[in-house]
């Protein structure tokens, strides 16, 4: 039910039904799959508690993944994050069947002389890189002005080594790295600025300012001047009202613990 998803990554997650024939919703139960892979069953339990005793969906779930340590913007771009390997880029870790799934679109950049990504996204979207480093390089994240909402990115080479980036950065080795950014607020455009530099052992201050790739480009676009090469363009649109996807995680985690403990009993 939920493999169609990676084919319609355009779409927000939190998008309105579009007629009897949408099945884009059910497509959405994915995240819930993520969060209880992720984070457990229990969370979804506390999720439909939070939103019976009045909470709204949005605020019910983040809720409950606070309780965690996380939050929904957090999760949403720890999934947007896992969503990267499908297809045959399917690594260790992540879903199980992720190899069966589609893949999303990745934009590859050549930031190895260092470089300023400026990214926006709509509510409930995510966009993709892959960079590619030259040895030692600090990436880090900081916010745009304009814009009232920062986006949230992971960065990392596989589901099991990612690694949520702040202002203070984080150094890797690796010759390509990916990062996924999203978008997990209700409404209203969120945006960041990955900024990659050789790493100096003390900061993320590179000391190769002036020879840095900046992109000081308008807010709504995300070019940078360092000859992207795209696999695929990535690209957001606009959300609308809450689509099922919350009723769909709360039935999936009740499904899951129910399935559970039917099995403890036999």
């Amino acid at each position: 039910m939920a493999a169609p998803y990676f084919t319609e990554t355009d779409r927000s997650l939190n998008s309105p039904v579009q007629g009897p024939f949408d099945g884009f919703s059910y497509h959405t139960s994915i995240f819930p799959y993520f969060i209880d892979l992720q984070y457990g069953a229990d969370v979804l339990r506390i999720a439909f508690e939070n939103i019976a005793a009045g909470d709204d969906t949005i605020a019910g779930l983040d809720a409950a993944l606070m309780d965690t340590g996380s939050s929904i913007g957090e999760a949403f771009a720890h999934f947007s994050f896992w969503n990267i390997f499908t297809g045959d880029r399917a690594t260790d870790g992540g879903y199980p069947q992720s190899a069966t799934f589609a893949k999303v679109p990745v934009t590859s950049l050549d930031v190895s002389k260092g470089a300023n990504w400026d990214v926006d996204t709509e509510p409930f979207t995510a966009k993709w890189g892959l960079l590619t480093l030259d040895g030692s390089m600090r990436i880090s994240t900081e916010a745009i002005d304009g814009f009232s909402q920062q986006a949230v990115v992971f960065a990392g080479t596989s589901p099991d080594d990612a690694v949520l980036l702040t202002e203070e950065g984080v150094v890797f080795d690796d010759a390509q790295v990916y990062v996924a950014i999203g978008n997990g607020f209700e409404s209203g455009d969120a945006a960041v600025r990955i900024k990659v530099r050789a790493d100096d052992g003390a900061s993320n201050n590179a000391n190769n300012e002036n020879n840095v790739n900046n992109a000081n480009n308008d807010n709504n676009t995300n070019n940078v001047t360092v000859d992207p090469e795209p696999e695929d363009e990535g690209c957001a649109t606009a959300s609308g009202s809450p689509s099922v996807w919350f009723i769909l995680l709360a039935l999936f985690g009740f499904n899951r613990r129910s399935n559970r403990s039917r099995r403890v009993r036999n």
